[in-house]
């Protein structure tokens, strides 16, 4: 009897240290989560994408055209007015939701992420600050030039010690990363989506497609992830912001029926 009641003692013991080890894990971050086609942070949170959560990645170059083992920095922007602290998954694949990764991802400098599986995720949640939360990271291209997919996950949690339905997500839209030779990449870009304003300039709209369609506020933000302004999406409101802002490089993120827009956008004299 003894015998049998130490046995049981053990097996619970055990099972109540793999459920905890579980628990530490996914609050410390899960990889394998990126693909579109995926139940991805459903499997623990709410269960679909949410529309109040917007995530997308940027570069310090402002292109995702590199050269053959280039190192890149890169941004992951996860933006929702609801979030108390933030999560998020990293891969980059050969191709869009595959199972192969490609390159090297590494963590930033005091990012709070960490690499697990080739891919990033984060070590523990990250404070929301002005409704936004912001990842710093590393790619190093792979050594033959082709096309590859930079996928990531945004996490919006409420921060209440639990996994459930109000913590929100949204896969951030997938980019297309070209690495190409050195002659390639000294060639001009004829499909830049850049969009040139000068201070003066009264045409912003027409360089802004379906403009008018536009459902929420314009969120600004500056070539590091940071939130500059978030505006109305209103000629005044545009020309204002635009001769106030300093030059530079800066990211527009909109909405046209609920998908996300994102544009780059020059600010010159």
């Amino acid at each position: 009897m003894k015998k049998f009641s130490l046995i049981w003692t053990i097996v619970f013991v055990l099972f109540s240290l793999l459920s905890f080890n579980n628990l530490y894990a996914k609050r410390n971050g899960i990889t394998g989560r990126t693909n579109n086609n995926s139940i991805s942070c459903g499997e623990c949170h709410a269960k679909s994408p949410s529309q109040n959560v917007n995530a997308f990645l940027s570069s310090e170059t402002g292109s995702f055209e590199f050269s053959p083992g280039q190192k890149v920095k890169i941004l992951l922007t996860i933006q929702s007015p609801t979030g108390v602290t933030s999560g998020c998954n990293i891969a980059v694949k050969n191709q869009v939701n595959g199972s192969t990764s490609a390159g090297t991802l590494e963590p930033g400098p005091n990012s709070g992420l960490y690499l697990s599986k080739s891919e990033l995720t984060h070590q523990q949640p990250k404070n929301f600050t002005a409704g936004a939360s912001t990842y710093e990271f590393y790619w190093t291209a792979p050594t033959n030039p082709g096309t590859y997919y930079l996928q990531a996950v945004g996490l919006a949690s409420n921060n209440n010690g639990k996994e459930d339905n109000n913590d929100i997500w949204n896969f951030a839209p997938v980019v297309e990363i070209q690495v190409k030779s050195v002659s390639s990449v000294n060639e001009e870009d004829k499909s830049s989506e850049t969009i040139t304003i000068g201070k003066n300039n009264t045409h912003f709209f027409e360089n802004l497609e379906n403009f008018e369609l536009i459902n929420s506020n314009i969120n600004i933000f500056s070539i590091d992830g940071r939130i500059v302004s978030s505006i109305k999406p209103t000629k005044e409101e545009v020309i204002r912001f635009v001769q106030v802002l300093p030059f530079g490089v800066y990211f527009a993120l909109y909405k046209i029926d609920n998908k996300p827009i994102i544009k780059k956008i020059m600010i010159t004299e």
